[in-house]
């Protein structure tokens, strides 16, 4: 019903205007533009502050070029809340758990969780009267405090299809993105035959049945002796590319409450070997976050 990118969906151009809001008050904002001729033909855009993306859709996966060789933690959230077909997927070793209803967004929705090796991934929350994704909550854990939601509002007809025109991410932090759709509407011009690659463009390749990377061997984090003297505890979130054959490359500590912890994770988790991507039987490489967390217990 949302999902706009399902094969042999029409073609269409999507415009958003972009707000990201800092628990401190300070926000920045940006823009976000797509045009979609299929799953093997589109052009995507992305700017929000200093951030800057760019990717053509083609054949087998995409032509990508950024300002920087990572993505900031807000964009993966980003991804995830544009893409519904993704947050509804099932990765390797999850399955639908609980089923409950939640009364607290107004109309009833019905929710059910996603978990993973018995460890909680997510929830989806859907209204009881026509069946849309509402709500999203990723993340929420004991250890870390908290994690995100994601809220869907404000839909918007197209053809047969329902795409939210209003999406909320919240962070645990108390940092919001708000995506308003601006335009959404059948697309009339033609594919270009040429692809416009970017600066520095890279080649990344995906198929609608990829398999997840899986974490195969692990070194665990040393807590540091002064950090423990000193309380210090808390999650970091890094940054990795998962390479082709399984090693971590790229990486880069995106948030940490303190500096000591942030040169453990890194010791560790450069040397963590994962089972790779695939998409049929090809290994390929992703990039995605991970985090490590430290606390001190009772």
């Amino acid at each position: 019903m949302e999902n706009l990118r399902a094969p042999g969906s029409q073609a269409f151009l999507l415009r958003a205007k972009i707000k990201v809001s800092s628990g401190k008050g300070a926000s920045q904002e940006g823009e976000y533009g797509l045009n979609w001729w299929s799953g093997e033909r589109w052009q995507e855009s992305l700017k929000i502050g200093e951030f800057g993306r760019g990717r053509e859709g083609v054949k087998d996966g995409y032509w990508q070029s950024r300002l920087e060789d990572f993505q900031p933690e807000g964009i993966f959230d980003f991804d995830r809340a544009l893409n519904l077909a993704d947050t509804l997927k099932l990765g390797v070793d999850e399955y639908w758990g609980k089923v409950s209803t939640d009364k607290n967004h107004g109309d009833p929705l019905s929710c059910v969780t996603v978990n993973w090796k018995k460890n909680l991934t997510r929830t989806l929350c859907f209204e009881q009267s026509t069946g849309k994704l509402a709500h999203v909550k990723i993340g929420f854990s004991p250890l870390n405090g908290g994690g995100r939601t994601i809220d869907y509002s404000d839909f918007m007809p197209l053809g047969e299809k329902q795409f939210p025109g209003k999406i909320t991410i919240t962070a645990k932090d108390g940092e919001t993105v708000e995506i308003s759709v601006t335009k959404l509407a059948p697309l009339t011009s033609p594919a270009p035959a040429d692809v416009a690659k970017g600066a520095n463009s890279e080649f990344w390749r995906a198929c609608d049945d990829a398999v997840e990377p899986t974490l195969d061997s692990q070194v665990q984090p040393k807590y540091p002796d002064e950090s423990k003297w000193n309380h210090e505890q808390g999650q970091v979130t890094m940054y990795m590319r998962i390479e082709a054959d399984g090693t971590v490359s790229h990486l880069r500590v995106l948030s940490s409450p303190f500096p000591r912890l942030s040169q453990g994770s890194m010791d560790a988790v450069s040397r963590w070997k994962y089972k790779p991507a695939k998409c049929g039987d090809t290994p390929i490489p992703r990039e995605t976050m991970t985090t490590v967390i430290y606390t001190l217990g009772d």
